[in-house]
C-alpha cells in the first residue's frame, strides 16, 4: 500500500472516529437538556404542594453555587416559608450523564417531620427519594398515625419498583420512606404531588409553636444535622470530603436546614 493510500485510509477512520463521538456528545447534550426539564417540572410539583402551607420567600445565601472537587457546581437556593421554617432547593447536572434536584423542607415553627426529596435522572432512567423523618420534639400517638397514613398511602404505589440502599443510621428516623424508580416521569410525579400534599396537609393540621417550642424544635433538627455530620450519609460525606466538616456544617446550619 502507498503512503498516500496509506494517508487516505487513516483520515477515513479519523473522520468516523469524530463522527460517533460527535453523536455521542450530541446524544448526552439532547438527554441532559431534557433530564434537567424534567428535574425542574418534579421540583416544582413538590413547591407548589408545599406552597399550600404557607408563603415562600426566596432568601440571599452565601452557598448560592458550591463547587465540589472543583468541578461539580451545585445549584443552591433557600427559602423562608411563612408558618414553617426553612426550604432548600439544590440541582446539580453532573456532566450530562446524571442530573439530581433535592427540595429539603425543614419546619420549625410547628413540630412537623423534615421532609427531604432527591430526583435523580441518569438517561431514562428516574430514581426518587422521598423521606419524612423525625425531627419531632412530641412524637405522640397523633403523630404515630400520621406515619401510618403516609405508609399506607405509599403502598397504593407499590406497583412502581422500589430500589434498595445500605443500611445506615438515618433508617431509625426515615418513619415515611419511598425509594423508586421509573422511567416515566409523568408516572413518578403524580406520586410525588400526592405524597408532598399528604405532607402539606399534615403540616397544615399541626398547630404553631410558641417561642419556646420553637426552640425546642430547633434543637431537635441540630440534633439530626449534627447526626448526618457525624454519622454520615451519602450526600454529606461528597460535601464533607470535598468542603471540610467546618464548611459542611455551617452550610447545613445555615441554608440546608435553616437553624442557624
Amino acid at each position: 500500500m502507498s503512503k498516500k493510500n496509506g494517508k487516505k485510509k487513516s483520515g477515513k477512520v479519523w473522520l468516523i472516529i469524530l463522527g460517533i463521538l460527535a453523536v455521542i456528545v450530541l446524544a448526552i447534550t439532547i438527554n441532559s437538556v431534557n433530564n434537567v426539564r424534567a428535574m425542574n417540572e418534579t421540583i416544582d410539583v413538590v413547591l407548589e404542594e408545599i406552597s399550600q402551607c404557607g408563603e415562600l420567600t426566596e432568601i440571599t445565601n452565601d452557598y448560592n453555587e458550591i463547587k465540589i472537587y472543583g468541578v461539580l457546581k451545585f445549584k443552591v437556593k433557600q427559602y423562608d416559608q411563612e408558618n414553617v421554617g426553612n426550604v432548600c432547593v439544590m440541582t446539580v447536572n453532573m456532566f450530562g450523564l446524571m442530573q439530581m434536584g433535592t427540595v429539603v423542607v425543614t419546619p420549625y415553627e410547628k413540630d412537623a417531620p423534615l421532609l427531604s426529596t432527591d430526583f435523580m435522572y441518569m438517561f431514562a432512567t428516574r430514581k426518587y427519594i422521598m423521606e419524612m423523618d423525625n425531627t419531632m420534639v412530641n412524637a405522640d400517638e397523633t403523630y404515630q398515625k400520621k406515619v401510618a397514613e403516609g405508609n399506607a398511602l405509599l403502598d397504593t404505589y407499590s406497583s412502581i419498583d422500589n430500589f434498595p440502599a445500605d443500611p445506615s443510621w438515618l433508617d431509625e428516623v426515615q418513619d415515611v420512606l419511598m425509594r423508586k424508580q421509573d422511567t416515566h416521569t409523568a408516572t413518578l410525579n403524580d406520586m410525588v404531588a400526592e405524597m408532598t400534599a399528604f405532607y402539606a396537609r399534615w403540616v397544615n393540621e399541626t398547630p404553631a409553636l410558641d417561642a419556646e417550642g420553637i426552640a425546642a424544635k430547633k434543637a431537635a433538627v441540630q440534633g439530626y444535622s449534627n447526626n448526618l455530620i457525624d454519622l454520615g450519609g451519602l450526600s454529606t460525606d461528597v460535601f464533607k470530603g470535598a468542603l471540610g466538616v467546618d464548611t459542611t456544617r455551617d452550610f447545613f446550619d445555615s441554608v440546608f436546614f435553616g437553624t442557624k
